[in-house]
């Protein structure tokens, strides 16, 4: 009884304390929040019985009731109780809602619960109070000046749109993607494809060359496809690069960096809808050093994430007819120890696909245990475009296409696969060598290959010949040629030729201009003849990079077919070449509309790819039987050449 008692006693002379500091703050005003303010705000005025003037509620959060309700367990102050997130002038006091429910009620707007934590509305509690029936008392939660600014009041709370979107799905659209093509290019600009392969998703911190046949520095990557959004609404996309970059969402340019630069983060936003498909090109370079490349994406609904394969989708990959060759298998020179000497056997192998059990070898002349074996020959491609090389082995092996070293792993071990990817063109044949050796135990080794049109598969022997050409990569020099002859056409079927150049380097990017005075800026054809001149022997390859349509013939054999219409792209074949020897050479192009490109390049073992310059490069030179030898001098002279290259021309087609 006693006390009870005393609470009541200490409850009324806590109201009335309550009472004269409000009644001591008659003429204050509260701006919003409760908080004293210079000008009349949202809060209103509070008289000096405590009930509020016209306006309402302290505070912007604050509603107020004249009579105040107590809440459950609790009891409101004289006069009339502060609103939910009104907080007292001088001296602090507040009750939370004009009641505090048992154990201390926490108001949305700032007051405080027990424990005196900090409230979402930002008033802080100088070690709370609270009574034995629950009432908070707040020692000071927002004394004079204390208050938080408008701004602050009325921003809205931080959320988390990945744990706590508003409105979003709880679950988005899963995609069944594998990734976007990645062509790759052996220069900067763009140009001199090396190989296109499906990376998963784009996200690279190379410390070496991205692939086999890609520099570590000065390359450049293009990767197309398409991309699913999970979730509808604003997407931003972020590049992390070092160095330049660009990226198309749907046709459209949001991120242009392309100079060089450290790691850097980009951003471009883009409307999408859930589920629904949109095409995406992410162009890179490299110039030197640090090599980065990552693409990220995050909306509303999605948190912030290097995009998933799921996500995106390659172009579908369209398959020609294979080419299936006539061959007879592979060269295989057996040795009877691990280093490629003291040769025992030479035979023709139909395929690479061999176990030899621990205790036998290849061959009776040859002992078990340490033994190896070199093939040599050449493989024709099925299919144009990224072949895969597969090479499993117990031991070590280094595999050779065109005279490259693509897979190199010349040590001791289990069996183990290696793999390397080069570009191909159906029907070509490529310089191949395999070596192998095994040092103990069992041994065996598999040939085999794959792409995007053909399954993992051991080589077949149709597409394996004996015939071996090394490459030799003495220089013979540079020529003394002045470029081809072009035929300027002003339609698109060599019809209507208009102008003549007599001698030109193939090396053009018109834009959208026109390639000759005569010639419309669309719908034209251009033909080029003449000869080219091999600084090195062995098989060459040949790029054109072309917008739009372009055919190549070396020699007579049609190795570059693309006469459709296109962006630039980079279409390529091989040719044997002669050193210092004068090979055919035609080049057809078509273009249609808007910009036009047309480059010749070529690359070997022994060169990197570049434009085939104009010392390389020989005008036709027409020599009539009856005409004779000097007749060819005096057409060749007049073409601009030098009577010594005019005669070794003349010389060239008398005896083709």
């Amino acid at each position: 009884m006693a006390s009870r008692s005393f609470a009541a006693l200490l409850l009324m002379a806590l109201a009335s304390s309550a009472c004269e500091m409000i009644a001591g703050i008659n003429d204050r005003k509260l701006g919003a929040g409760g908080g004293p303010g210079s000008d009349a705000n949202a809060g209103g005025k509070v008289g000096a019985d405590g009930s509020v003037a016209t306006g309402g509620g302290l505070g912007t959060g604050g509603g107020h009731a004249t009579g105040g309700s107590p809440g459950s367990g609790g009891i409101s102050a004289t006069g009339g109780a502060s609103g939910l997130g009104a907080a007292a002038g001088a001296g602090g006091l507040t009750t939370a809602g004009g009641a505090t429910s048992r154990g201390g009620a926490t108001s949305m707007g700032g007051a405080t619960s027990t424990g005196g934590s900090p409230s979402a509305g930002g008033a802080s509690s100088l070690g709370g109070i609270t009574g034995s029936g629950g009432l908070t008392v707040m020692g000071g939660a927002t004394g004079q000046g204390g208050t938080r600014t408008d701004a602050a009041v009325d921003a809205p709370l931080p959320t988390d749109a990945a744990s706590d979107p508003a409105g979003c799905p709880a679950v988005g659209v899963l995609g069944t993607g594998n990734g976007l093509s990645g062509q790759y290019f052996v220069t900067p600009t763009l140009t001199g494809l090396a190989l296109t392969r499906i990376d998963p998703s784009i996200d690279f911190n190379w410390p070496a060359a991205p692939d086999l046949g890609v520099p570590a520095d000065g390359f450049s990557i293009r990767w197309t496809g398409q991309v699913q959004p999970s979730f509808s609404g604003r997407y931003t996309f972020y590049t992390d690069t070092d160095d330049g970059v660009r990226l198309w969402i749907n046709g459209s340019l949001i991120i242009d960096d392309w100079k060089d630069h450290a790691v850097t983060e980009n951003s471009g936003v883009a409307d999408l809808v859930a589920g629904q498909m949109y095409d995406i090109k992410m162009e890179y370079y490299d110039g030197t050093g640090v090599a980065v490349a990552q693409l990220a994406w995050m909306s509303n609904c999605q948190a912030r994430e290097i995009i998933p394969p799921s996500q995106l989708y390659a172009p579908p990959v369209l398959c020609a007819a294979p080419a299936i060759g006539t061959g007879t298998g592979l060269k295989g020179d057996y040795f009877d120890n691990d280093d490629l000497t003291t040769l025992r056997l030479t035979r023709t192998d139909a395929t690479v696909s061999f176990s030899w059990p621990d205790g036998m070898s290849p061959d009776p002349s040859i002992a078990p245990l340490t033994y190896s074996v070199r093939w040599t020959g050449q493989v024709q491609a099925i299919y144009s475009g990224s072949t895969t090389f597969y090479v499993a082995s117990d031991d070590g092996v280094r595999l050779f296409i065109d005279d490259a070293l693509v897979i190199d792993d010349w040590t001791s071990h289990a069996r183990t696969e290696k793999a390397a990817t080069v570009s191909t063109v159906a029907g070509q044949k490529y310089n191949l060598r395999l070596e192998y050796f095994e040092a103990s135990g069992g041994g065996q080794v598999q040939l085999l290959w794959g792409s995007a049109c053909q399954a993992k598969d051991i080589i077949p022997q149709t597409q394996l010949y004996l015939t071996y050409m090394g490459m030799d990569c003495t220089d013979h020099g540079l020529g003394t040629g002045i470029g081809l002859r072009g035929d300027y056409y002003n339609n698109q079927d060599f019809t209507s030729l208009v102008a003549t150049h007599a001698a030109e380097a193939v090396d053009f990017d018109w834009g959208a201009g026109t390639p000759d005075p005569s010639v419309g800026a669309d719908t034209f054809s251009i033909r080029w003849t003449g000869k080219v001149l091999a600084r090195y022997t062995g098989p060459t390859t040949f790029h054109t990079w072309s917008d739009d349509g372009a055919r190549l013939w070396i020699d007579g054999q049609l190795i570059i077919d693309d006469w459709t219409d296109h962006q630039a792209v980079e279409d390529a074949g091989n040719a044997n070449l002669t050193a210092g020897q004068l090979h055919d050479v035609r080049l057809d192009y078509h273009e249609t509309l808007e910009n036009a490109t047309i480059r010749l390049l070529w690359s070997s073992p022994c060169q990197p790819e570049e434009v085939i310059p104009a010392t390389q490069l020989y005008p036709p030179v027409s020599v009539s039987v009856d005409a004779g030898i000097d007749a060819g001098v005096d057409a060749g002279v007049d073409a601009g050449l030098s009577a010594e290259t005019a005669a070794a021309l003349d010389g060239g087609v008398d005896g083709s």
